[in-house]
């Protein structure tokens, strides 16, 4: 459970959301097959509500405990914290990893829904240069296609990450995009 606050005093008015990870299956190594994320946030009476729930299942997990690929679909709910709605399925290849575990190279298709007659929204190249000691990447290179083709480029975009605690925070994120 992690519980972020827009203050360094813990209270309910000064809470943003929480987030509890529940893993619901180990392969015989230990490592998370499926993981659901649920986040909450608070209503205007400060009562908490779900807002979105994201299930993970890994794939092809090898020795080292780095997943081949992973599947993910995400969830939104209405104002009132209920009736969810899946927004996204994705889908990850992680094709190079570090001695860190961290993704090097790593395609995502974004589909609208897991369904038979789901829509490919967009698909991305992600290249990640550099890591901080909290698992931040100091540079990414993202390319957006349009299609599984990847034929039709819709942006190129540069992240270059500064001022990281070591608890992961960015203090400095410069975008440019192409």
């Amino acid at each position: 459970e992690v519980v972020r606050d827009n203050s360094l005093t813990e209270s309910v008015d000064a809470q943003i959301d929480k987030t509890v990870t529940t893993t619901s299956r180990f392969d015989t190594r230990g490592n998370a097959i499926d993981q659901e994320t649920k986040t909450y946030v608070l209503n205007s009476a400060k009562e908490e509500k779900l807002a979105t729930v994201r299930e993970t299942h890994n794939v092809d997990i090898n020795n080292r405990g780095d997943a081949s690929s992973q599947e993910i679909k995400t969830y939104q709910t209405d104002d009132n914290g209920e009736n969810l709605e899946i927004v996204s399925y994705q889908v990850f290849t992680n094709r190079r990893y570090d001695s860190d575990h961290n993704v090097l190279n790593q395609m995502v298709f974004t589909y609208d829904n897991d369904s038979t007659t789901k829509l490919l929204l967009d698909v991305q190249e992600i290249r990640s240069i550099g890591y901080h000691s909290s698992g931040v990447a100091l540079k990414q290179i993202i390319a957006t296609y349009s299609d599984a083709a990847k034929s039709e480029i819709v942006d190129v975009k540069v992240i270059v990450n500064d001022d990281i605690s070591s608890s992961g925070n960015v203090g400095v994120s410069v975008v440019t995009k192409y």
